[in-house]
């Protein structure tokens, strides 16, 4: 597992470095070291990036079998953020504690793949820059992460830190992701669900006062309201505004 870790963070060091075809190598390496046997849905997910990506002939666990960005990768200088208006683009390392998002073993593995396919949505989704394909591939692989997640924060906060910012990140992008496609009732689907999972938070840190918390509460605001923007800003209105 330690070998997982390390790929996912040293992918989110080139992603940082907008190394991003690297990045992306890095973190379907990573996904291929997970093996629990619940994480069919993640071997399934590692199948469709890696077809997808017209890498060639790829078996599965083929480590040598080198994913890469089917479109090509804009250069920094032609990259624009107004796509990712409401959109968080910071990708994730993975904190190497045992019990850092769980004390179950199974889950944390489960919570640590939906974090690196997160990762990899991201790639996608912050190079799009208007590309559909990649727009829609950086959607399937967040709903492929939320997959992972979903049974696992269905009843609201668990009152982990980094499974609840993580959670709201994801409902976050998904809606951002649905947005930018125009599929208005998605986007207002996910928004809501953002709201409630956050109430569930502001529940679980009511007589919770550490700086953790604290910072988590200000992030949790921030997805709220673009939430709450994507709610009240409809496509036409917003054509009409362009």
């Amino acid at each position: 597992m330690s070998r997982v870790v390390q790929m996912n963070n040293l992918g989110v060091i080139h992603f940082e470095a907008k190394n991003y075809q690297n990045a992306i190598s890095l973190f379907h390496g990573a996904l291929q070291g997970i093996t629990a046997p619940s994480m069919a849905a993640g071997n399934e997910c590692s199948g469709v990036c890696c077809n997808d990506m017209d890498t060639g002939s790829c078996v599965a666990g083929n480590t040598s079998c080198v994913p890469i960005l089917k479109a090509k990768v804009p250069c920094d200088e032609d990259l624009t953020d107004s796509h990712l208006f409401l959109s968080f683009t910071q990708s994730m390392e993975i904190d190497s504690s045992p019990t850092a998002y769980s004390d179950n073993p199974l889950v944390s593995e489960v919570l640590m793949s939906a974090i690196i396919i997160w990762n990899m949505a991201l790639v996608y989704h912050y190079t799009s820059r208007g590309n559909l394909s990649q727009l829609k591939k950086a959607y399937a692989l967040y709903l492929k992460s939320w997959k992972l997640v979903e049974h696992i924060v269905c009843h609201g906060s668990r009152g982990n830190p980094m499974v609840d910012f993580f959670t709201e990140a994801l409902l976050n992008n998904l809606g951002s992701c649905c947005q930018e496609l125009d599929h208005e009732s998605d986007a207002r689907m996910w928004s809501d669900h953002l709201i409630s999972y956050a109430q569930s938070i502001a529940s679980s840190l009511q007589d919770v006062r550490t700086e953790i918390s604290k910072r988590l509460e200000e992030q949790v605001n921030n997805f709220v309201l673009n939430a709450i923007i994507r709610l009240q800003c409809r496509p036409s209105f917003l054509a009409a505004a362009a």
